[in-house]
């Protein structure tokens, strides 16, 4: 696997870009094996990589020859995919050891223990373990070799997914499938679940292609657009959202079919039937769909949105304590979120936005709004065309 990312590394970056990969890995390593025992572990190396990473971010901004009205493919994205990695790698750890410590005379939990715990089970103190262990912590610490293999699985690694390095250590050791009965019939659907991943990547591929010049977000911003009939307007603000989206449809659903078949993302449902669609990180039908702010941004890049759950929201809300815990956690986790998305204002403007709407979802239900209409037609139009032109969201559109 270290060998097929190489290869990948170097024909996209430069020696250099990739050097700054390997960067964060070996200071990570280093720095959860010589510290692992320190509560102040996780945060300094989550501090370490976002700032290593946010060096990068501003390298291309404002290096030689950055343009910012243009795109070119540069080492940020592995880089954000790394931070993920790392960052809960070391909080995994730490957990790990959190564990032990308030509980000597039990076993450290494994990944079913871990998904199968009741949520609560909590001491004076909070969680004994974060909600971040919602994936399984990391009882014993990886060699040079398997490192590098999770912080370089290949499937993941330009664009995510990020999968949790339980998961990978389970997978690699022959123990993913333990307790299943892994016939030709019990693991049916592999094959077919990559070949759907891969025609509708393909298609989005297609559709991004043909209709980008169609729809170019810069026209929004011309004399002549303000002249169109408001129709007009508002069908190209959602072409223009759908076809920005597209493009991301193809990069996370061809790397979740490189997941798929490999044999990752495996589970059972809850009438045992086997199912290739853990690692999902979006579903266009229920993006494209939904007429539910809170819903769409939850169902968008689902990984990621783990990760800042898990490991950020859900750790600052322990912190601040009761009361206002919540909306303060979550303002700083659209930060951090913007922060590791890069420097251009857009990503700011998007987080203070969409933390106020989040805000507001909570407080309003989604049902609540029915009450305004008659009609149930009327009513999922006039919530999904909102929702769907992503005014909030547009900002992001510019800045990427």
């Amino acid at each position: 696997m270290v060998a097929v990312s190489n290869l990948f590394l170097f024909a996209c970056f430069t020696k250099w870009q990739v050097l700054k990969v390997y960067i964060p890995i070996a200071t990570c390593y280093m720095l959860a094996r010589a510290f692992r025992k320190e509560w102040w572990m996780p945060v300094v190396n989550f501090i370490v990589v976002v700032a290593l990473l946010s060096v990068s971010h501003l390298y291309r901004q404002f290096g030689p020859g950055a343009d910012v009205n243009s795109y070119s493919l540069d080492i940020t994205g592995p880089l954000m995919m790394m931070v993920m990695k790392l960052t809960s790698f070391a909080f995994d750890m730490h957990d790990a050891r959190r564990w032990s410590m308030r509980r000597p005379s039990r076993p450290v939990p494994t990944t079913e223990d871990i998904t199968k715990a009741p949520p609560s089970e909590k001491t004076s103190k909070g969680p004994i373990v974060e909600p971040a262990s919602k994936f399984a912590v990391i009882r014993k610490y990886p060699t040079v070799l398997e490192f590098l293999g999770y912080a370089l699985l290949f499937p993941g690694l330009l664009a995510g997914p990020v999968v949790p390095f339980y998961e990978y250590r389970t997978f690699i050791n022959g123990t993913y499938f333990a307790g299943i009965d892994v016939t030709r019939n019990a693991l049916t659907g592999r094959k077919r679940r990559a070949l759907y991943l891969f025609i509708v990547a393909c298609s989005s591929l297609v559709m991004y292609v043909c209709l980008k010049p169609l729809f170019e977000p810069s026209y929004m911003f011309h004399p002549d657009f303000m002249s169109r009939p408001w129709w007009y307007r508002a069908l190209y603000v959602h072409m223009s959202n759908l076809v920005f989206r597209s493009k991301y449809y193809f990069a996370w659903m061809m790397a979740e079919g490189s997941y798929v078949i490999i044999g990752l993302g495996f589970r059972l449902s809850s009438t045992k039937k086997p199912l290739w669609d853990r690692l999902e990180n979006v579903n266009p039908i229920r993006i494209e769909s939904t007429a539910d702010f809170r819903l769409l941004v939850s169902q968008w890049n689902v990984f990621t949105n783990q990760w800042l759950n898990a490991y950020v929201y859900r750790r600052l809300q322990k912190y601040f304590g009761k009361g206002t815990s919540s909306s303060r956690a979550s303002m700083i986790t659209y930060i951090v979120s913007s922060l590791w998305h890069g420097f251009y204002p857009g990503y700011y403007l998007v987080s203070a936005s969409a933390a106020w709407m989040t805000l507001v979802s909570r407080s309003m239900p989604f049902a609540s709004l029915y009450l305004l209409f008659s009609d149930l037609q009327e009513y999922y139009m006039a919530v999904w065309q909102p929702v769907q032109e992503n005014r909030v969201l547009r900002p992001h559109v510019y800045a990427s």
